[in-house]
């Protein structure tokens, strides 16, 4: 007779998440998500599982997972798996680097991991305050990433921040003030956000070479490659007093020029989660026209 559950029970569930189809539609990656052997956290790792029961070998384990490994994504050849990971304060020595992770907001980065044969994964990456999101470019050269960098270096992202080095035990500490002049400056959790607005970025995959592709005072987020690769589309809040009503609305940049338009707007409208079809003339997305004070439902 099976037992009740118990309230430790909960230590044990493995939860799989953020599936991603490989691009012949054989295999699908998931996130893995355990409870940390100390009870105190949760640990990530990348899972390979045929699409078909019947295929040889089962699920296989992609990455141990000793912190957090997530955001899979396969190349356009399927030949290269892309994710975001935490591993570098355990995996790589960096003397040049702050010691404590506390001081480190560089942690979260883009790898890239070999599906067909051996080899580790390597960090593609290495912006200053690490990377949210991703999207690889329709021939796999490129990917385009969002980050709250100010530069595409420690030393320039310190330039722009008006960050000095930190200080010797002997010296007085940075101050603590603080200049806001955001409404939306704090979030129950995060804490302080007016100085993390989120912006794309073009990596190049062989170089690793960044260059910033969007700028502004409000974030951008959710990209999606056009199928000609020439434009990206994304979600952001560029509209008047941003800070007064959350309306988000679907923009495109063109990768080249460097050129912003919006495709989706108005003051009652929302809409994000953008997707090209494979004409390149339209985008889905998700969103709704608000209507009165109520709430709101998401259609296609």
């Amino acid at each position: 007779m099976p037992r009740p559950p118990r309230p430790d029970d909960l230590y044990r569930l493995r939860i799989a998440t953020e599936p991603r189809l490989s691009p012949d539609g054989r295999w699908a990656v998931v996130t893995l998500q355990t409870v940390a052997p100390t009870f105190d956290g949760y640990r990530q790792a990348l899972w390979l599982v045929p699409t078909d029961s019947a295929a040889d070998g089962g699920p296989r384990q992609l990455t141990i997972g000793s912190r957090n490994d997530h955001h899979p994504r396969f190349s356009p050849d399927g030949r290269t798996l892309a994710f975001i990971s935490d591993r570098r304060l355990q995996a790589e020595q960096e003397p040049k680097r702050p010691k404590d992770a506390k001081d480190r907001e560089d942690k979260e980065q883009v790898h890239l991991l070999p599906i067909d044969g051996p080899g580790e994964a390597r960090r593609l990456t290495d912006l200053p305050r690490g990377v949210e999101g991703f999207e690889w470019s329709p021939d796999g050269r490129r990917l385009v990433v969002v980050s709250t960098s100010h530069g595409a270096t420690h030393e320039d992202d310190a330039k722009a921040r008006g960050r000095s080095r930190k200080p010797k035990p002997d010296e007085p500490p940075e101050s603590d003030y603080r200049f806001i002049d955001r409404l939306n400056y704090m979030v129950n959790g995060p804490g302080f956000q007016y100085d993390r607005v989120r912006h794309l970025w073009l990596v190049d995959v062989e170089t690793g070479l960044t260059t910033r592709l969007t700028d502004g005072p409000v974030s951008d987020t959710e990209p999606a490659w056009s199928p000609d690769g020439r434009r990206i589309a994304f979600v952001s809040e560029r509209q008047r007093d941003h800070d007064l009503a959350f309306r988000p609305a679907i923009h495109v940049v063109d990768v080249k020029a460097r050129e912003v338009h919006p495709v989706t707007g108005g003051p009652r409208s929302i809409f994000g989660a953008p997707v090209w079809m494979p004409d390149g003339r339209t985008i889905a997305a998700l969103g709704t026209k608000l209507e009165g004070r109520g709430g709101s439902r998401n259609d296609i």
